[in-house]
């Protein structure tokens, strides 16, 4: 089989709901708070917790949801919950605009 060469700087391609919003460039100026919540039956350390949210925010990036994810793009807020139940996992994404 064939080895895949990935791109190590992705490009971002807006998507057409996204691309064409009113003041979507007014505000990609402000620096957004993003905040994610990990709901888990178990919780991670910081250094764990932290690394398993670099997928999501390249993604939030990716999409055009983000400018960047870089600490002058964004503040970014990281917590978790401990929750008893396996339905109740799951991962909460809020992105608060400023300004």
């Amino acid at each position: 089989m064939a080895e895949r060469i990935f791109d190590p700087e992705p490009q971002q391609k807006p998507l057409g709901a996204l691309a064409g919003c009113p003041g979507r460039e007014a505000q990609s100026q402000a620096r957004p708070i993003v905040r994610i919540t990990r709901c888990s039956t178990h919780l991670l350390d910081r250094d764990n917790l932290w690394g398993s949210v670099k997928p999501l925010l390249d993604s939030l990036r990716d999409s055009g949801l983000i400018a960047g994810d870089d600490e002058a793009s964004i503040q970014l807020e990281v917590c978790q919950e401990k929750v008893k139940h396996l339905a109740e996992r799951g991962t909460i994404v809020e992105i608060e605009r400023i300004g």
